[in-house]
């Protein structure tokens, strides 16, 4: 690191101290109400265990004019992972217990993040999104999930659309009715990636090569007909439609990743079956 970066990145350990960010209540992946989110939690453990890394190799680099970390700061960021750790291990595969138990936000703890590793509990974070938030065309945020409800755009204003709801949710969430939620698209593609990666690290899981094609499909089916990523799809007057919001970048980049995995996948399929 440089000095410039070494002003920078100092601050992270400090501050998630100070915040106690294992235990911290945040607005979460869809900054929406404030309660402790694992996937917000992960996120920070992510950054963590690379600075971590960093630290216990910078003796490494030093020739390299690489900043050396002191016992105490690797020390303080040692133990900021293990409390990330023991959060995440007493509290996985749910979100934030009790307040929220099933989010699709926990899939980016499997990609990209790649903080659960422990396959069994990949298992009943994929299981549980499946199970309850898969829909006919993407799958949900979460239950009772109100943005984009049924008729999302006649009981919002252009601007009110995507406002701030953290301090005042109930009242969106009044509009929902029963298994009304939006479907997103983001998550088909991350379905995919993640049973790709199984699938190339054990070409002999066909379940998984089953699942990444399976999803990857759905993806695809969610293109519309202009060939662009939609955010999402909400029901306008009983038909499912896709929003305003696309193309979407985080939809399409996705997409474009699910597609290179799913072409390493079917060479490695063609290369086994000759």
């Amino acid at each position: 690191m440089t000095p410039e970066d070494w002003a920078i990145y100092r601050l992270f350990p400090e501050y998630f101290e100070a915040i106690e960010y294992w235990q911290d209540k945040d607005s979460g992946a869809w900054e929406e109400g404030r309660k402790t989110n694992n996937s917000s939690v992960g996120a920070v453990l992510a950054g963590l265990e690379e600075l971590l890394k960093f630290a216990q190799s910078a003796e490494e680099k030093k020739a390299e004019g690489v900043r050396k970390f002191s016992i105490e700061e690797t020390t303080k960021l040692e133990k900021l992972v293990k409390q990330g750790r023991v959060r995440l291990e007493a509290t996985l595969p749910f979100e934030a217990p009790p307040e929220r138990m099933v989010d699709s936000a926990l899939l980016f703890l499997i990609h990209p993040l790649h903080v659960v590793r422990s396959g069994p509990l990949q298992d009943a974070i994929l299981n549980l999104v499946q199970a309850r938030l898969k829909g006919e065309i993407g799958i949900k945020r979460y239950a009772n999930d109100s943005y984009f409800c049924q008729d999302f755009d006649e009981w919002f204003a252009p601007g009110q659309m995507s406002t701030d709801f953290s301090d005042r949710l109930e009242f969106r969430d009044a509009f929902l009715q029963p298994n009304c939620e939006a479907q997103w698209c983001i998550f088909d593609p991350v379905l995919s990636i993640i049973y790709g990666e199984r699938y190339l690290l054990n070409p002999g899981d066909q379940a998984s090569y089953r699942k990444q094609i399976h999803y990857f499909n759905r993806s695809l089916g969610q293109i519309t007909a202009a060939g662009h990523c939609p955010e999402l799809y909400f029901l306008k007057q009983g038909r499912y439609v896709a929003n305003a919001h696309t193309p979407l970048a985080w939809t399409q980049a996705n997409q474009a990743l699910a597609l290179h995995v799913l072409e390493r996948s079917v060479k490695k399929a063609v290369a086994a079956q000759t």
